[in-house]
């Protein structure tokens, strides 16, 4: 009993708990312990009762009276609560036990777990066992079946294998039609499903995503919530299609042939060359463009496989070289001038950012839809997860932030737009109204 009280008291101080044959495992019996416990309780209350009730003594008996009574209800209660703490407490470690058993693991294999945040990480301790080091890195399905939660990643180390779960469902984003335009000085944005993304910690997005599959509706949400920061927007789109037709209202700053898109970079670049001049004559160590009173700048650069395919005579070569120069640039060194890129196209390959080292600098990067091994080790490279997860509802796909610490791609679902209701461009129209006469609300 003193036992299971003690561990109870290390897991509240936050002591990870060691799960193995070879370790303590007195929980096992919790139950049996307890009614061991309650039983010579209530033999010794009901002594009690009896010394007194047969003391002929008027005062004895109302003292056991007084005390013994409620005391032998109250232990009903005490004990009822003190099974409830230690079935919570200690069931998922009597399901890893028995797991060892069942999976013929050895009896020195040692399992820890932590719950943190929206995850449970289960830990498996590996030993000198090649046999028995394959077992381990692979008991995804099995520990899946057992806890009854999505497997979020699995994170092989040399000593040990980490497999994260998802406690609860995040939820998916729905946008509405604002009857006022919200703006924000806040950089961070909500992507839903339980993802922020900050610019400023992971500079640059990549979008893939086959028709189809939500990426232009995530790519005209993201572009609603940078005008709600006030940003300058630069779009190119070599297929002119929905982005294209934005040049009817944000003019000039929408590029679809190749000349009209190479202007565009270019002037994106040279944004970002005064703003370092301007933060070399003010330096402030340390600062940033928000430091220094700067809007951010996005360059959204749609369709750029079909871009990338345009080089076929030596001038279109020569502009192609000039564009991917200028993306390169901003890829580098934008995050501290506030000059950021969007990348989106419907397939990626290994040349289209010439390797796969720019796409490294991509800060978050999107894969909706379905895809094949490699198209995701095109968007992900080394952060494709072993087990990839059902993307048939629209919308979903797979997420990676730079900053989050996830060894792994993450199963994600875009913001939801019922297109029945909302109409993206008088949304867009409402903003550019508001920030041009300084209304709006700001939140």
């Amino acid at each position: 009993m003193f036992q299971l009280l003690h561990a109870t008291r290390r897991r509240q101080r936050g002591d990870l708990p060691i799960i193995g044959w070879t370790e303590p495992h007195e929980y096992l019996y919790y139950r049996k312990t307890l009614r061991q416990s309650q039983s010579i309780l209530i033999l010794l209350v009901l002594i009690w009762l009896a010394a007194g009730l047969f003391s002929n003594n008027w005062l004895a008996i109302l003292v056991v009276i007084i005390t013994g009574v409620p005391l032998l209800i109250k232990q009903f209660q005490f004990f009822k609560a003190l099974r409830h703490t230690f079935r919570f407490d200690f069931e998922l470690d009597a399901k890893l036990l028995y797991f060892i058993l069942d999976n013929n693991l050895n009896d020195d294999t040692v399992f820890s777990y932590i719950k943190e945040k929206n995850e449970l990480i289960i830990r498996v301790l590996k030993n000198n066992d090649l046999s028995e080091i394959a077992k381990i890195e692979n008991l995804d399905k099995g520990l899946v079946a057992l806890v009854g939660l999505p497997l979020i990643q699995k994170d092989i180390r040399q000593q040990y294998v980490d497999f994260s779960f998802m406690l609860n469902t995040p939820k998916r984003l729905t946008i509405n039609s604002t009857t006022q335009p919200e703006f924000t000085n806040d950089m961070k944005i909500d992507l839903g499903y339980g993802f922020n993304y900050d610019p400023i910690t992971d500079p640059h997005i990549l979008v893939a995503g086959s028709s189809g599959s939500g990426k232009s509706i995530f790519i005209s949400t993201i572009i609603l919530e940078f005008m709600k920061r006030r940003s300058d927007i630069y779009i190119c789109d070599p297929k002119n299609s929905d982005l294209g037709m934005l040049s009817h209202y944000l003019g000039d700053h929408v590029a679809v042939t190749s000349p009209q898109i190479a202007k565009v970079t270019r002037l994106v670049v040279e944004e970002m060359e005064q703003r370092y001049e301007y933060m070399s004559e003010n330096f402030k160590y340390g600062s940033n463009f928000v430091d220094h009173k700067f809007k951010s700048v996005w360059l959204v650069f749609d369709e750029m496989g079909a871009f990338s395919a345009t080089g076929t005579d030596k001038q279109s070569k020569e502009v192609l070289q000039q564009v991917m120069a200028n993306i390169k640039q901003i890829i580098l060194k934008g995050r501290q001038a506030g000059v950021f890129v969007l990348i989106a196209a419907q397939q990626m390959n290994a040349n289209m950012l010439g390797g796969t080292e720019l796409r490294d600098n991509l800060g978050l990067r999107l894969a909706l839809g379905s895809n094949s091994s490699e198209g995701y080790r095109m968007v992900f490279g080394s952060h494709v997860p072993e087990t990839l997860p059902n993307t048939s509802q629209k919308g979903s796909g797979l997420i990676y932030l730079e900053s989050s610490g996830k060894e792994q791609a993450q199963y994600y679902e875009s913001p939801y737009v019922d297109m029945k209701t909302f109409n993206f461009i008088d949304e867009l129209i409402k903003y550019q109204i508001a920030q041009k006469d300084d209304l709006g609300v700001l939140k």
